[in-house]
């Protein structure tokens, strides 16, 4: 269904203009696609609903803004959104958003666009809630992040890149909080920082490193700080070792060399 998505986004004018009727329409022949040509029969408050000859329950909907520009249009069934629903830039026609409804709520694909019609968010609904794959795109086209969603919560792995397609993190999560092992990594693609989380609390091992992804510091979390033994290095080497107590320092030990 999302490469209907694409095909119709593709396919609708970037500027579509509709105009309020001050007089009811003249008689129309039967139009071959009843649907998208119906006959006007209301309007009101800058809300052009066309009625579906062979479906009562059935309403073609356009919302135009203030100065006539068209902002909003799709199905309605029963006076709820149904099947496909597009959205326009304010004040300019632009497409921004298509997306997929039944019976008044959200379900199946959501995609997002900028300005120039470039996918910036693919999404997918399941009775209004997030459910499955979310990617965001950068304004190069190339993916910002890659998100798994169940039950609007975010679970399970989630990545984001740099600009140039580098990684630049790494984590799983588990009802919206992180949950399991998170790596970062610089721009260079060297390691930043790895961290393990229980329920969104820093708790497990940890290691830091410098700007050249050499290992500076490690040790262990409990429940968010610093707890038990650390070790600090210098270009590799062991330098010292840290004892910590709920993030407080007790004692330092320098290594003998």
């Amino acid at each position: 269904m999302k490469k209907l998505l694409l095909t119709i986004a593709c396919a609708t004018p970037f500027i579509l203009f509709a105009q309020q009727q001050t007089k009811p329409a003249p008689q129309i022949m039967k139009p071959a696609t009843p649907f998208l040509q119906a006959e006007k029969t209301e309007n009101k408050a800058d809300t052009i609903i066309s009625k579906d000859p062979n479906d009562p329950s059935r309403e073609y909907i356009r919302i135009l803004n203030f100065k006539g520009v068209l902002t909003e249009q799709g199905y309605m069934k029963n006076g709820r959104k149904d099947g496909v629903w597009r959205e326009y830039v304010n004040g300019n026609g632009i497409l921004s958003k298509l997306t997929e409804y039944n019976m008044g709520r959200k379900n199946g694909a959501s995609i997002s666009f900028s300005v120039i019609g470039q996918a910036t968010v693919d999404e997918t609904f399941v009775n209004d809630t997030l459910q499955g794959k979310r990617t965001t795109y950068l304004s190069n086209g190339r993916i910002k992040n890659t998100e798994n969603y169940l039950n609007g919560q975010l679970t399970g792995e989630k990545k984001s890149f740099y600009e140039d397609t580098k990684i630049q993190e790494e984590a799983l999560y588990k009802n919206g909080v992180r949950h399991g092992l998170s790596k970062w990594y610089k721009q260079n693609g060297k390691p930043s920082l790895e961290y393990n989380y229980v329920e969104g609390d820093l708790q497990g091992p940890a290691k830091e490193y410098d700007d050249n992804g050499v290992l500076k510091r490690e040790g262990n979390y409990v429940a968010n700080n610093e707890e038990g033994e650390w070790k600090v290095y210098q270009d590799s080497v062991l330098q010292k070792k840290v004892i910590y107590k709920a993030g407080q320092i007790l004692r330092e030990i320098p290594v003998k060399k």
